[in-house]
């Protein structure tokens, strides 16, 4: 059952390609960030997810990133 969410193309797009908490996040109106955008480039993306691995290995969580990019994003 779809909600009221945004969903569509850009719902299937953001699921499919950055996964479960990424486009239900953007359904619920949060945007993708850059960093998560840079994921799509061949060979960036696996130094993108390796930054991530990196940041939530370190501990980082939600709130550190609402306080750095802000709520649109997280």
């Amino acid at each position: 059952i779809a909600g009221d969410g945004r969903g569509g193309v850009m719902g299937f797009f953001a699921g499919c390609c950055f996964g479960l908490r990424a486009g239900v996040d953007y359904n619920d109106g949060k945007e993708l960030h850059w960093r998560e955008w840079c994921r799509i480039i061949p060979i960036a993306g696996l130094i993108f997810g390796l930054w991530d691995g990196v940041e939530c290995a370190q501990g980082s969580q939600r709130a550190d990133f609402v306080k750095a990019y802000g709520a649109t994003f997280y």
